[in-house]
This record gives structure tokens, C-alpha cells and sequence, in this order.
């Protein structure tokens, strides 16, 4: 009667294929490799929003809010633009960098970047993966980049 079971080399076998597959694909399914940048991008579309929103609302402030987006040190800072009175605290992205035409970005009371129809703006930010966001002419703020049109 023969026994029924694995042999120590299909064993062994086993093994040395599970550990290459833990230091290959592990690796990929437990950083979070992005996810900062991800952070900044989400961020970055909240305070733009805030702004424009803000924008819109103070007609008699022509120009007053906005988002000053500058990189310094390996870092991204974000820096709200407000009247006087308004305070919208600035963020702070450590590891990235950005790549904008126009880093000091104002709203106008029709929620467009200083005066609506000139270009659409892109804004990228680069750390180990790249995210960008698009601010297109008539003021509509989405993730990715702007489609030419």
C-alpha cells in the first residue's frame, strides 16, 4: 500500500516559490507608494474649490482669493490667498515637486483664473507617481490634465 502525501521535495519546492513571490509581489500590495501624492492632488482640488467658491461669493474683492502653489526644499506648499480676516490654513507636501505655468492662481467673481478665457491651466505634482489637476478656462477644477481643445 502506497502512502498518500506531498514528498519533502515538493515541499521544499513550494516554499522557495512562495518566498519569491513574497519579496516580488509583497511588496506592491503593502506600501503605500502614491498614496502622498494622491493626498497632495485631493488637497490641492479641495483648497482650488474653496477659493473659487469664496471667489464667487465676494464680488467686491476682485482677485482677492486664490492658491499660491509653490515648491521649495523638495516640498509643495499650498498657501491660500484670502482677504484679511479669512484664514484658511497653508499645507505642506514633503518629497514632491510641481510643474505649473502659473503658480499664483486668483479667482475672479465668475470663478475663473484671473480673467475667464484666457488658458487652461495644468497642474502636476510629481513624487514617486504623478497626479496632476486642471483648471480649464471657464474656471471648472477636475482631476487629470487638460484636454486641448
Amino acid at each position: 500500500m502506497r502512502n498518500k502525501g506531498f514528498t519533502l521535495v515538493e515541499l521544499v519546492a513550494v516554499i522557495v516559490i512562495l518566498g519569491i513571490l513574497a519579496v516580488y509581489v509583497a511588496p506592491r500590495f503593502f506600501t503605500n507608494q502614491g498614496d502622498d501624492v494622491h493626498a497632495a492632488q485631493i488637497s490641492l482640488l479641495s483648497l482650488l474649490r474653496l477659493q473659487q467658491q469664496r471667489a464667487m461669493q465676494d464680488t467686491e474683492n476682485t482677485l482677492s482669493y486664490g492658491v499660491d502653489v509653490i515648491e521649495s526644499s523638495g516640498a509643495i506648499d499650498l498657501i491660500p490667498i484670502s482677504p484679511a480676516g479669512i484664514n484658511v490654513e497653508a499645507q505642506r507636501f514633503a518629497n514632491m515637486q510641481v510643474v505649473v505655468s502659473e503658480p499664483n492662481l486668483r479667482f475672479n467673481a465668475s470663478g475663473c483664473i484671473n480673467t475667464c478665457g484666457d488658458q487652461d491651466i495644468t497642474i502636476t505634482i510629481v513624487g514617486q507617481t504623478s497626479r496632476s489637476v486642471c483648471i480649464n478656462r471657464q474656471g471648472f477644477i477636475t482631476q487629470g490634465t487638460c484636454q486641448t481643445s
